[in-house]
């Protein structure tokens, strides 16, 4: 890590030789008080030599307390900051191996040459390699090699927990079991509660997590000991399949695929709850929904296909839509640039950075992550292809969410494992979720405070069909 002075060193050692005589000078002026006694330090952030009296102002400044200092007795920060740009700025691009890496994307977490900008970066914030590296030296706990393309990392690999290039730690906090075999869907109502649905159970119930109380507590070593704990469930709406679950206010839409319609669920002003069709796809079926806020109002996204199953033909229609908050269609996905199909059956669709990502399902085994710009231009695909060496089966995702406008969190149910991905589509962390007592992950959403839910699945030979949910704590650094 490259905010030590030993870790400087240990980073200092993996270059070739450098006379470092030639690059230290030690008859010089301070940068502040124009001594040139005792000058062995230098602010990484102000790039400028200090002496030891100054050093200590310099660090109890309010304006600059924050900043980075590194002695001249362990290292030449100057030095070691020019033989990494050197070395970042002679890898080619992954994109365009023609040119080399001259800038640094910190929207999408990525090292980026002057072309990948006009394509995938435009608005984005961007960095010069220099501040690049200057914020990895200040930033607590970071290495440069963090944000290095695959080929210039040696990456940290585990058949148990999988692999980090960003570090994120994982803490359940609630787990419950409930009377569903599979949660298809998942949408959180606060940091307790949240709407459940199953495409196989008609009905959609609201369930609370237990409150930790002193009462609670006792309650739940016993049960830890003995039996899982039940959920509690608060409300329900019954009648009716849910495939996919939001909320806009304090009512529910959903689509299922036991019709064609997208439907409303509201309480009335006598307390009544009433559930009304308030769009029809027919003869096409709404697979999933997704609301996006934008600063011109709502959009409702929807992935549609015909009914059936996933085998493709001519006269098929596989498509995302978008409607704006009248009802009117301002989208419409279903090719490529070249003509071809853009996807197969879209299950999940959530919308990060000005891009829509859509889980895609190619059959019935296997699937992938497809981004498209607001244009239905595809920008990026995650397939997993054996990246993460951890995998006994095909990737096959089930649930998207999103965190940070930065980050997309994905669930890949048929190997039990969580996938975090960056706007650019590659991977940064993944964890097997077998440790965390979670088997066959399925659905996902993030909370109004940050933690994630996951919807899991039964095994289909398990004696007692009752998929669990878990709330997790998830700590990126």
């Amino acid at each position: 890590m490259l905010h030590t002075n030993k870790k400087m060193n240990m980073e200092l050692q993996s270059f070739s030789t450098v006379n470092t005589d030639e690059d230290i000078d030690l008859s010089i002026y301070c940068g502040l008080c124009t001594r040139t006694v005792n000058i062995k330090w230098r602010c990484i952030q102000c790039n400028m030599k200090i002496c030891d009296n100054c050093r200590i102002i310099h660090s109890s400044a309010k304006s600059t307390k924050e900043h980075t200092i590194i002695s001249f007795n362990d290292v030449d920060c100057c030095l070691l900051d020019r033989k990494i740009k050197n070395r970042i700025k002679a890898l080619p691009c992954q994109r365009h191996p023609h040119q080399h890496y001259t800038l640094y994307c910190k929207t999408c977490e990525l090292l980026v040459c002057d072309s990948c900008i006009p394509h995938n970066h435009l608005l984005h914030d961007i960095f010069g390699i220099d501040q690049f590296i200057t914020e990895k030296l200040q930033a607590d706990g970071k290495e440069v090699s963090d944000h290095l393309p695959p080929r210039f990392l040696a990456r940290s690999q585990s058949k148990e927990e999988g692999y980090c290039l960003t570090t994120v730690d994982f803490h359940v906090i609630h787990a419950v079991v409930t009377p569903m075999p599979v949660i298809h869907c998942l949408k959180t109502v606060s940091y307790l509660s949240a709407w459940i649905g199953c495409d196989s159970i008609s009905e959609i119930q609201k369930i609370k997590m237990p409150i930790k109380s002193r009462k609670f507590c006792i309650r739940y070593i016993y049960n830890k000991m003995n039996k899982d704990i039940e959920c509690n469930q608060t409300d329900q709406i019954q009648g009716f399949q849910a495939n996919n679950i939001e909320l806009i206010n304090e009512d529910i839409l959903f689509v299922s695929r036991d019709d064609q319609n997208l439907k409303r669920a509201f309480t009335d002003a006598f307390g009544q709850r009433q559930i009304l069709n308030i769009f029809d796809f027919d003869p096409l079926e709404p697979i999933c929904l997704h609301i996006e806020h934008t600063n011109s109002g709502i959009l409702y996204w929807f992935g549609l296909k015909e009914p059936g199953n996933y085998e493709v033909q001519p006269t098929s229609e596989r498509k995302l839509i978008a409607y704006s908050e009248t009802w009117q269609l301002v989208k419409s996905f279903e090719h490529t640039t070249s003509g071809k199909r853009l996807i197969t059956v879209p299950y999940r669709i959530s919308t990060i950075a000005g891009q829509i990502c859509v889980l895609d399902h190619t059959n019935e085994q296997t699937g992938r992550v497809l981004a498209v710009n607001s244009l239905g231009h595809r920008m990026w695909e995650y397939n997993d292809p054996q990246e993460t060496s951890t995998h006994v089966k095909p990737f096959f995702p089930t649930a998207i969410a999103t965190i940070e406008s930065s980050k997309i969190v994905v669930a890949d149910t048929a190997n039990s494992a969580i996938h975090i991905l960056n706007t650019a589509g590659n991977i940064i962390a993944f964890k097997s979720t077998i440790d965390l007592g979670i088997k066959h992950p399925y659905s996902l959403d993030i909370d109004e405070n940050g933690q994630l839910w996951v919807g899991s699945a039964c095994d289909k030979d398990s004696e007692e069909q009752r998929a669990k949910i878990f709330v997790i704590k998830m700590t990126i650094r």
